[in-house]
């Protein structure tokens, strides 16, 4: 089974657009061992709003990748299926526009003709563990948990998806 860019990109959306699809309160993360110690919510809030891009990372993603290896096995060649997906999503990223105290969440995909946005939020941010930061629009759409695992990565950590992965791009 091949799977089309138009197709991948619909899969994909679904997939980071799934955050917003629960609406309930993401379950508590297992802490990372490179999980910075003083970080607080504010400064968390503060790494995000720099503006900076972060890629999907698939393959680091358990539930998002199980589900993809799923609609790979049928492939002729399923880890040549899933690697494929793999590379073709880091087009699929997010990033936080705004202030620490006014962040808007937005997912998007790069496209030839530039970024095709599927969701861009205003978001709440409330303290947590003091290493991450708990997310929520106003109209509920969108209740997430977003963890600093290291300078460049982060994890959103949804309840019905589970810890979606992210990488820092340039």
């Amino acid at each position: 089974m091949s799977f089309s860019k138009l197709s991948l990109v619909a899969s994909i959306a679904a997939l980071m657009a799934a955050c917003s699809a629960d609406g309930g309160v993401a379950s508590s993360p297992v802490p990372a061992p490179n999980t910075p110690k003083a970080a607080t919510a504010t400064s968390v809030a503060a790494v995000l709003a720099r503006g900076e891009r972060y890629a999907f990372a698939l393959a680091e993603s358990p539930q998002a990748a199980e589900g993809m290896r799923k609609r790979c096995a049928s492939d002729v060649n399923p880890s040549a299926c899933f690697e494929s997906i793999c590379k073709q999503v880091t087009d699929e990223q997010v990033r936080f526009e705004g202030t620490a105290d006014a962040l808007v969440f937005v997912s998007y995909v790069l496209e030839s003709q530039g970024e095709h946005v599927f969701e861009r939020l205003p978001v709440t941010v409330s303290a947590d563990d003091g290493t991450s930061v708990q997310m929520a629009s106003a109209d509920g759409r969108y209740n997430v948990r977003v963890q600093l695992l290291s300078d460049g990565v982060i994890a959103m950590d949804d309840a019905k998806k589970g810890r979606l992965i992210f990488h820092r791009t340039l």
